[in-house]
């Protein structure tokens, strides 16, 4: 096995150790309610009652989104490119952004 081979497979390995903190974190930042215990739940399979079905949603694809990065890794297909950003942004923009999978067309607020 090369070295660049292991490298990847030590990263990825790393990294899905951690990812359910990583979707809890990122979910956290957008507001989402559900604590680290619930999104670990949630990730293992079980439901969480009590919160909107919205928050369950986004914090699955958060995941989803993860998920489809590690397969891109893995199977040597991830580029930093538009296209990949967009295939990324189209899992987890999902019912979440007015557009997902393309680049804004409209102004935005703050």
């Amino acid at each position: 096995m090369n070295e660049d081979h292991s490298d990847v497979e030590f990263a990825i390995f790393s990294a899905r150790k951690i990812v359910d903190e990583v979707v809890f974190n990122m979910a956290n930042y957008e507001g989402n309610p559900f604590t680290f215990v619930e999104v670990k739940m949630l990730l293992d399979g079980v439901t969480v009652g009590g919160h909107k079905l919205s928050d369950q949603n986004q914090i699955l694809r958060l995941r989803r989104t993860w998920d489809a990065l590690f397969q891109l890794v893995e199977r040597k297909e991830f580029d930093l490119s538009k296209e990949t950003a967009l295939q990324l942004h189209a899992i987890v923009g999902e019912h979440e952004a007015l557009e997902w999978g393309v680049f804004r067309s409209r102004p935005v607020r703050i």
